[in-house]
């Protein structure tokens, strides 16, 4: 079981360059299957197989289990991103010995966690075409806050964790 989550503030200032901002963590927001996109274009997503699990915050997570569950966003204009794009996700898993992807655009940009690498892959932003992996070592069983960041401005990929 695999689980990605972000959190719900109030009263939070959305930025303007958002284009996804996919609501976890709060059920009684999702209705038939859908989950909110809280950005300005609504690329609201499909969840496939997903469940919810409460933690014992009292947070609702869904968890993937690392075949076939996903959620799908139909494809939008507003997520064509060619240049920098900042992508994030809160993970928590229990076996990274495959390396799956967490988030994903087909033939644009991708991120992937697990077997001991965190991996942004970009297509078409001037940085190169490919993957471009970073060595860490996930531990089972415990949050963590992954954030790439692609700077085409100095042709550079940032990779942040928990920081």
């Amino acid at each position: 079981m695999s689980l990605v989550s972000s959190r719900l503030y109030d009263n939070i200032a959305l930025n303007e360059g958002l284009v996804l901002h996919l609501l976890n963590g709060e059920k009684t927001l999702v209705s038939g299957g859908k989950l909110p996109d809280m950005s300005k274009y609504h690329n609201n997503g499909t969840i496939y197989g997903a469940t919810w699990t409460q933690l014992s915050s009292g947070l609702w997570v869904l968890s993937f289990d690392g075949t076939d569950d996903y959620v799908q966003v139909p494809d939008s204009a507003s997520l064509d991103i060619a240049d920098a794009i900042t992508m994030e996700a809160w993970i928590y898993g229990d076996d990274y010995t495959e390396l799956l992807g967490v988030l994903d655009k087909i033939d644009a940009y991708e991120v992937a966690i697990g077997n001991d690498i965190f991996d942004v892959i970009v297509c078409g932003t001037g940085v190169g075409t490919g993957g471009y992996p970073k060595a860490y070592n996930f531990q089972i069983n415990k949050w963590y806050h992954t954030v790439g960041v692609v700077d085409t401005s100095v042709l550079k990929i940032y990779y942040y964790v928990n920081g």
